[in-house]
């Protein structure tokens, strides 16, 4: 097909677009190949000290799936091209729902952000309580991680994500003057600290559910973590119904209970892609281990986990803030769905000691 399609364009066309095409073709795809080369190269290069026997099964999937990726993506731009079928966008958004109080009315808006591989139902438990005591409550499901929340195929970065959050919070302040409480957890987490950062002035308070803006410096840490997210990349590399497989495949290892198996999907690990290419391009640089706070927190952890996701500085110091607060619980990663009523207690008492207003 593609050969019959490339004597239909060489017939068609004179020999200098014919010539100047074929460059341009060439140029992606080289473009394409050397960034995606880079990448691996460099995550490849960096997990080398893992390979003496204590290789984990992300590493090994990482570089076995990694260059059938690139043939894949490469493939597929080739096809595009010389088929000339147009490329379909899909433009990214947020499923919005926003859950009014049925209480007497507080001032204050919970922003409910979700992480991997979760949607806005894992925050049901917290929106059912909150309203009930006169919070206004706003939920958001991420691009690609549930219906109505739209994501291209190569899922998309963090600065168009952060937009969108940042979009929505404004559409929240324009309708009324709330002082909005961002509740996040997992990924959540890392996306109100970029909002906190760059829009300080869209946030009052800020509640984290088990990762922490200050992360441990430990080797254990850092090789524990690497190997997991460098597992999660080559299944989004992966893609298709094998990537659905491993991914599916891990969260059954991980004890996964907050939304069933079936609708997780490979591309749901798109920000791990991100980060680590941020992280490559800048040269560590999107790698900062700890940021000044700008908002009172509550930190929120659970104990029963492999991996600690924050720092005792960290915890030092928001014992130290009168404004901040920490609460350690019995439970796993997934705090609001395990300890749905403890997080609840404690979230609740913190804001309305950190002067959310009366009960």
């Amino acid at each position: 097909i593609i050969f019959s399609e490339f004597c239909v364009l060489v017939i068609g066309l004179n020999k200098m677009r014919v010539v100047s095409a074929f460059t341009s073709l060439v140029r992606e795809v080289l473009a394409l190949i050397r960034e995606t080369i880079q990448v691996i190269m460099v995550l490849v290069t960096l997990t080398i000290p893992l390979w003496c026997g204590l290789m984990p099964l992300g590493l090994l999937l990482f570089s076995l799936w990694a260059p059938v990726a690139v043939l894949q993506m490469v493939g597929r731009k080739v096809i595009q091209r010389f088929l000339r079928r147009p490329v379909v966008e899909v433009r990214p958004s947020l499923h919005v729902f926003h859950h009014p109080s049925a209480g007497p009315a507080q001032r204050d808006l919970l922003f409910f952000i979700h992480g991997w591989p979760d949607c806005a139902d894992l925050f049901k438990r917290q929106v059912e309580y909150f309203s009930e005591r006169g919070y206004c409550c706003t939920t958001v499901t991420l691009p690609g991680f549930g219906p109505g929340a739209s994501c291209p195929s190569a899922g998309i970065d963090f600065d168009e994500l952060v937009g969108l959050l940042r979009q929505e919070l404004r559409k929240v302040n324009e309708v009324r003057d709330h002082r909005v409480v961002v509740f996040a957890h997992d990924w959540g987490c890392y996306l109100a600290r970029l909002l906190s950062q760059q829009d300080p002035e869209l946030i009052h308070r800020v509640v984290l559910v088990d990762i922490a803006w200050d992360s441990p410096r430990s080797m254990s840490f850092a090789v524990m973590v690497l190997s997991y997210q460098l597992y999660l990349v080559s299944v989004f590399l992966l893609g298709g119904p094998a990537g659905n497989f491993l991914m599916r495949g891990a969260l059954w290892l991980f004890k996964y209970r907050a939304r069933p198996l079936s609708e997780c999907r490979a591309q749901m690990c798109y920000p791990y892609y991100y980060l680590w290419r941020a992280i490559i391009r800048t040269r560590g640089k999107a790698l900062t281990l700890g940021c000044p706070r700008k908002h009172p927190v509550f930190f929120v952890y659970g104990e029963k986990k492999k991996i600690m996701f924050h720092s005792d500085k960290w915890l030092q110091d928001l014992a130290q803030d009168p404004m901040c607060g920490v609460k350690a619980m019995k439970s796993d990663h997934w705090v609001p769905t395990h300890e749905p009523t403890l997080l609840n207690y404690a979230a609740h008492e913190w804001l309305v000691r950190s002067g959310s207003g009366a009960q």
